[in-house]
């Protein structure tokens, strides 16, 4: 279950967000916002073309991730997801400070 969820960890990642951060704030969870990872992408300043660029990229390395999961033995599984689950927190923490700021 793992693997499909981390190929697909990009729209699923963000869709949880937004469901989770307009349940927390009493707002429709249908109702749409521009706080997706997109949108944090073009208020860090990046362009367009540079936001899909990153997103790419990120989708990419998870897929990367889940193929090493997929082939990896008990204890390349730990370092695999130790090892991208902080390069991920980072970039989480930087779009987390990012959207408090779009908030305030």
């Amino acid at each position: 279950l793992l693997v499909p969820l981390l190929a697909l960890g990009v729209p699923v990642g963000d869709t949880l967000a937004a469901i989770i951060r307009r349940f927390k704030a009493g707002e429709p969870i249908f109702e749409a916002d521009d706080l997706h990872l997109h949108h944090q992408l073009l208020y860090l300043g990046l362009s367009q073309k540079q936001a899909v660029i990153i997103i790419y990229l990120v989708s990419l390395f998870l897929g990367l991730i889940a193929l090493g999961l997929y082939r990896a033995s008990l204890p390349q599984v730990g370092i695999l997801l130790v090892g991208s689950a902080g390069l991920l927190a980072s970039g989480i923490n930087k779009l987390k400070k990012q959207e408090l700021r779009a908030i305030s």
